[in-house]
C-alpha cells in the first residue's frame, strides 16, 4: 500500500492563507451582512431607545408607527439634497416625529465636551427614541453606550452597545476605535471632575 504523499510546502501555505482569507474576510462580511437582513435595529432600553442602520423610508414609517416613535437622532449630520436623508426627513415630519442632526464621525474622537453635549440631547430627547448612523454600529453604538452610562447602567450593558453583536469591531486600521477611544476619555474626565469636586470640598 503506498502512503499518501505529504503536502508541499506551497500546498501548506496555500491552505494556511485561505483559511486566513476565510476567517478574517469571509466570515466577517457574512455576519456583517445578516446584521443587515433587519438594518440591525435593536431595541436599547425598552420601549425608550431603539438603535438602527439607515433604514428605508417605508421601514423607518413602520417602526415609527410600531413603537409610537417621537424622536429620530441621526449621527450622519444634515445631508439634505440626499435621498436618504430628505425620505427619512419628510416621513419623519409627516408622522409628527421629531428630528435631531448631530454630525459624526466612526474615525474620529469625540472631545468629552461633544460627549457631554450629546449626552444632553439623548436625555433631553423626548422618548421613544430611534438613534441611528448609517450601519448602525461604531456611532449609534457609542451614542447608545453613552445614554446607558449616563443613565447608571452597568459596565457590562455599557460595553455591549459597542460590541461585535452590533457589527463594532474596532480592528487595527478600521478608526473605529475612536468610538471606544470618546466614552473612556469621557469616563476619564468625569472621574476626574469627580475627584476635583471632592478634594475642592475637604
Amino acid at each position: 500500500m503506498v502512503a499518501p504523499a505529504k503536502p508541499s510546502l506551497r500546498q501548506w501555505l496555500l491552505w494556511v492563507s485561505s483559511a486566513v482569507v476565510f476567517t478574517v474576510v469571509v466570515v466577517p462580511l457574512s455576519f456583517y451582512g445578516l446584521l443587515h437582513l433587519d438594518h440591525n435595529s435593536h431595541e436599547v432600553e425598552p420601549g425608550l431607545i431603539y438603535r438602527s442602520a439607515q433604514l428605508p423610508a417605508a421601514e423607518f414609517v413602520n417602526l415609527a408607527k410600531r413603537v409610537g416613535l417621537r424622536t429620530v437622532i441621526n449621527l450622519r449630520g444634515e445631508n439634505s439634497g440626499r435621498e436618504w436623508y430628505d425620505d427619512q426627513f419628510r416621513a419623519a415630519q409627516g408622522l409628527g416625529v421629531g428630528f435631531v442632526n448631530y454630525r459624526m464621525s466612526a474615525s474620529k474622537e469625540l472631545t468629552p465636551a461633544q460627549m457631554a453635549e450629546l449626552a444632553q440631547i439623548l436625555r433631553d430627547a423626548p422618548k421613544p427614541v430611534l438613534i441611528h448612523c448609517g450601519s448602525g454600529s461604531d456611532r449609534t453604538g457609542l451614542a447608545c453606550a453613552l445614554y446607558l452610562f449616563d443613565a447608571g447602567y452597568p459596565a457590562e450593558a455599557v460595553a455591549y452597545q459597542l460590541s461585535l453583536r452590533f457589527g463594532h469591531f474596532p480592528y487595527l486600521w478600521s478608526g473605529s476605535w475612536a468610538m471606544d477611544n470618546s466614552l473612556k476619555a469621557y469616563r476619564d474626565h468625569l472621574r476626574a471632575a469627580s475627584r476635583g469636586l471632592a478634594a475642592a470640598g475637604n
